[in-house]
């Protein structure tokens, strides 16, 4: 293994996917005022039958990181570190893998900004940052989280108004209203 012990960190599969998933409503203004279902994020990852959904639409991506060393799938079960084959559909759905990665280490770090869309990826040096620590990771996380934010803005700002024209005011007041209750709990 090329990573020391004391730079890796390892985390489920699932954790990942969470993250995913919470990326892509980073900036919206639904999650952020509370006219969203909080538990959004949770119930598209951890919802019957995501998992499988999960591995299927990332198991091309973890593969070719798994390939390039970036990365490692372990199944976490029963205390196992065997490697897992994402790129083998067997190998998806079970609910034990994690992945191992040195996010310390800056090299690794650009390779995995390398698999970002390039309206991202302009912003590499910023989101990998120069240190081999934790501000330069912590810092290059709020670079793109904003990047983020700056993308599913706009698009989440214009799916709203659609729908409240298309439904009308009073309907559109009643849905968000109901909204707004959920999301605060009650």
């Amino acid at each position: 293994n090329k990573h020391s012990l004391s730079s890796l960190q390892s985390f489920p599969v699932s954790q990942l996917y969470t993250a995913i998933a919470s990326l892509s409503y980073t900036g919206d203004f639904r999650m952020q005022t509370g006219a969203e279902d909080p538990n959004k994020v949770k119930k598209l990852v951890e919802s019957p039958g995501m998992s499988k959904l999960w591995e299927n639409m990332y198991s091309e991506t973890l593969g070719k990181l798994q390939n390039l060393g970036v990365i490692s799938v372990v199944d976490g079960c029963q205390g196992s570190d065997d490697v897992v084959d994402m790129t083998n559909p067997k190998n998806h759905g079970g609910g034990g893998k994690h992945l191992e990665c040195n996010f310390t280490d800056v090299a690794i770090r650009k390779q995995l900004v390398q698999n970002l869309p390039p309206r991202l990826r302009k912003h590499s040096d910023r989101i990998v940052g120069a240190e081999d620590d934790g501000d330069s990771i912590r810092q290059g996380s709020l670079v793109l989280r904003q990047e983020l934010a700056n993308i599913v803005a706009p698009a989440a700002k214009s799916q709203s108004m659609k729908g409240f024209f298309s439904a009308g005011v009073s309907k559109s007041w009643r849905y968000a209203l109901a909204k707004f209750a959920k999301g605060s709990g009650k």
